[in-house]
């Protein structure tokens, strides 16, 4: 292989810059003649380049592609102290209980205490019809 200067691959990223269309390039043989599995992997590894070609042209970087941009991280929240006692911390959700179904005994003696409101209240209005 042969081994480019440092101005040599500043001239070849400034020359690719002046293309008028980019070279079309046969992704099989670059895979062949690189010895990769196939012509995709060849795509993605000159894609790399490209990038690193135009991170030189830009003086944004070196031929080692140091100088190409990396996608950030996601910041990740921090998470408070468990002993702060912060007067901005949100109160804990109440979760409301779930009612319970009454067993057929206790809707039974339910129904009979209604049956004996019901009737308390027919006999006073009766009484109250009488007096009246």
């Amino acid at each position: 292989m042969v081994d480019f200067s440092e101005r040599e691959k500043e001239l070849m990223a400034l020359a690719w810059q002046c293309f008028e269309e980019e070279p079309k390039i046969q992704y099989a043989k670059l895979a062949e003649m690189a010895g990769m599995t196939n012509a995709g992997s060849a795509s993605n590894a000159w894609r790399n380049i490209k990038k690193k070609l135009t991170a030189i042209a830009a003086g944004n970087g070196d031929a080692d592609g140091a100088g190409t941009p990396k996608a950030k991280a996601t910041p990740k929240r921090k998470k408070k102290a468990a002993d702060s006692d912060d007067a901005e911390e949100t109160p804990a959700k109440k979760t409301k209980a779930t009612p319970k179904k009454k067993s057929k005994k206790a809707a039974a003696e339910e129904e009979d205490d209604d049956d004996e409101e019901a009737a308390k209240l027919k006999s006073e209005a009766s009484e109250s019809d009488e007096l009246s």
